[in-house]
């Protein structure tokens, strides 16, 4: 897949307190950074997305004006920034940030 061009959209993820975990539940957090991992590929792609970046439990995804995200779609346009937090399946807290320049 090759990046998205035009008005792209930006999306950050990251499980939240990943640092602490790490320290207190290393085995654990290898599960969980693997299933994060596999659940924000396949949602990136599914949605039309470019995967950017990783490092550790992050990700960085690009959504171009032909994806599901992207562009005034579902991601917002106009300048649009957005930060959320949702509970995963595991228990653990995930943030999220979104952008798309006006």
């Amino acid at each position: 897949m090759q990046p998205p061009s035009g008005t792209v959209t930006s999306q950050f993820i990251d499980i939240e307190g990943s640092t602490r975990l790490w320290e207190e539940r290393p085995d654990e957090m290898r599960a969980m950074v693997a299933d994060h991992d596999e659940r924000f590929r396949s949602a990136i792609e599914h949605n039309g997305g470019y995967g950017f970046a990783t490092g550790g439990d992050e990700f960085a995804a690009a959504f171009g004006p032909g994806s599901r995200r992207g562009g005034g779609s579902r991601a917002g346009s106009g300048g649009d920034r957005r930060f959320s937090r949702h509970q995963g399946e595991d228990g653990n807290q995930r943030r999220r940030g979104t952008t798309t320049p006006p």
